[in-house]
């Protein structure tokens, strides 16, 4: 398991999205294709809501998500394309998000030719109040290799022990009979908790029907009759 490439990777907490695909590929053993499918599954989940890109001559990074206000954060600005975007197309607005790995870009853009004229006309009206322009690009878009490196575990292409190797070579582990600094084993803990987060994230939950009640008020909100 490993090569030079993969072992020089391994001390950076941030990787380039073509450093994760050919990771992911090489540890693996996935071709592009499925690789590629295996990510954007993960993405979608919201594995991978801790982001990094760059813009306007500086590093946006994506940690710390807070959902008072739609689309906005102290650190994350609305005009970024969510990892659970990525690769989706919506047939209906005429709009998708590919990702192109080996450049290490997402790309917001409308499919040409939209399937509605009054869909792009929309879409042009709602830019002002943060709808990704047509073209968006984030560009240097990195993910934690701690990220990747548990998915991999989570989708049973790496062993628990794998797993510890190299998380120990990444720096999240403290050698074999050295104990950690309170420092260290507070972020040891810190990293564990947001796998485990992240591991719940991703577990179906029960979808229970709306009430009577609500799907009445909706209705109402419509302007049609519960006939």
């Amino acid at each position: 398991m490993g090569n030079k490439a993969s072992d020089d990777l391994i001390t950076r907490e941030w990787w380039l999205l073509a450093e994760v695909l050919a990771f992911v590929m090489d540890v693996g053993r996935q071709e592009p294709p499925e690789a590629e499918s295996l990510l954007l599954d993960f993405a979608w989940m919201g594995w991978f809501d801790d982001f990094q890109w760059h813009e306007a001559g500086a590093w946006v990074v994506s940690d710390l998500l807070d959902y008072s206000l739609p689309g906005s954060s102290p650190v994350h600005p609305v005009r970024a394309i969510r990892p659970r975007q990525w690769g989706r197309r919506d047939l209906r607005l005429g709009t998708e998000n590919p990702v192109e790995w080996p450049h290490n870009r997402v790309v917001h853009r409308l499919t040409n030719p939209a399937p509605f004229v009054s869909a792009r006309e929309i879409h042009e009206l709602l830019v002002p109040f943060g709808a990704l322009p047509d073209g968006y690009t984030m560009h240097l878009v990195r993910l934690r290799g701690i990220d990747v490196i548990s998915m991999l575990r989570h989708a049973g292409l790496l062993l628990r022990e794998e797993e510890t190797a190299l998380l120990r070579a990444m720096g999240y582990h403290p050698p074999d009979g050295k104990a950690p600094r309170t420092k260290e084993l507070k972020e040891i803990e810190a990293q564990v908790g947001e796998i485990l987060a992240k591991e719940e994230q991703g577990k179906p939950k029960p979808k229970r029907n709306p009430s009577p009640e609500v799907i009445r008020d909706v209705v109402a909100f419509l302007g049609r009759r519960d006939d």
